[in-house]
């Protein structure tokens, strides 16, 4: 490859457009927009041994916000917000 040539791979691309939008946002809205982000560009999050899905979590750290958004978007994320944990808890049980 010619010295005057460019290589940007895509974790490049992900992490500069990342950082982007993350620039002067408060730690709270960074944790949001970074699972926000996280979540529309695939990454799938798997339920904990407890079985407590990502939602479930989101209710108990108390993350309005993200938790709107989890479940606004559930179709895209292929969420299921009525999901229980291994006791029979949805969600809504950790707010």
């Amino acid at each position: 490859m010619p010295s005057s040539d460019i290589f940007i791979s895509k974790t490049d691309l992900v992490t500069s457009s990342f950082e982007m939008q993350m620039a002067g946002r408060s730690t709270v809205s960074s944790f949001y927009a970074l699972h926000a982000y996280l979540l529309q560009a695939g990454c799938q999050v798997a339920a904990d041994r407890h079985g407590r899905t990502l939602l479930h979590q989101t209710a108990l750290s108390g993350h309005l916000q993200m938790a709107q958004y989890l479940v606004m978007h559930q179709e895209m994320l292929s969420l299921d917000v009525s999901a229980t944990d291994h006791d029979g808890r949805n969600a809504l049980f950790y707010w």
